[in-house]
């Protein structure tokens, strides 16, 4: 049993080093503190560490804190005065199981649930769909221009993904397509410049919509098969890195 373990710490480095080790100890199962004094051994401050489990519910309750929860009950979601009475600035976003519609359907709507071209939102990263089993089709430019999205999780209950649903969500890295998915319509995932993987659950009977990826420069990987259609020539215009096997016959709706 430790109860008092005293060292000598000198500069940045070595409070580091301390801190370390204390966090080890606490991992442990150990309840850690580190208290710091000055030269004539007088209290300046106390660090508690805690131990594993409450160090864990510490950073559950600060990532409760950064989580916007849409309420169960909700059903619709089709404007942005509809989202803002539950989003204040979280980076991280979870949708009720629930929710039916998400956003409007129509392509000639040319906004966002939070922000558009002219006020892109900087904030969100990270946005979870996967209790939504009821939700068919995500709405025209629902997610458009979510500048910071690292992270999207689409239910298997999607059939639709409309015109630039997600366009221009510059950070986004990877995509995946749920089976039941049977149309991305024109510019779905159009600027996204860091897409570097889309995968398709289901890669055969897909329609694909002109432009879909369009400006997604650093596209490298894409499962489709045979199966798909394409609904013009510039499904892949300007991605650069992809390479389409010539074996793969392009087929044009």
């Amino acid at each position: 049993k430790l109860s008092r373990l005293p060292l000598t710490v000198i500069d940045s480095q070595d409070l580091a080093r301390v801190e370390a080790i204390a966090a080890q100890f606490a991992k442990g199962g150990v309840n850690v503190s580190i208290e710091t004094r000055n030269g004539f051994g007088e209290l300046i401050n106390t660090a508690k560490m805690g131990t594993a489990r409450e160090i864990a519910a510490e950073e559950k309750q600060n990532d409760d804190v950064d989580t916007c929860i849409i309420p169960e009950g909700v059903e619709e979601l089709m404007e942005t005065e509809d989202f803002e009475k539950y989003y204040n600035g979280e980076s991280r976003i979870i949708f009720p199981s629930t929710l039916k519609r998400l956003g409007e359907n129509a392509e000639n709507t040319i906004y966002n649930l939070l922000g558009d071209g002219i006020f892109p939102n900087e904030s969100i990263k990270e946005v979870d769909l996967s209790k939504c089993v009821r939700l068919e089709i995500i709405g025209n430019s629902v997610f458009s221009h979510y500048k910071s999205l690292l992270k999207i999780a689409i239910p298997d209950s999607v059939k639709e993904i409309v015109a630039d649903a997600f366009a221009f969500c510059s950070h986004l890295e990877e995509i995946v397509i749920p089976a039941n998915v049977k149309r991305l319509h024109a510019d779905a995932f159009v600027g996204c410049r860091r897409l570097r993987k889309v995968y398709f659950k289901n890669p055969s009977g897909i329609s694909i919509g002109d432009r879909a990826f369009r400006f997604c420069r650093s596209l490298e990987s894409f499962n489709a098969d045979d199966g798909v259609t394409f609904e013009g020539p510039n499904v892949f215009e300007e991605c650069d890195k992809l390479e389409i096997p010539r074996s793969f016959k392009l087929q044009y709706k």
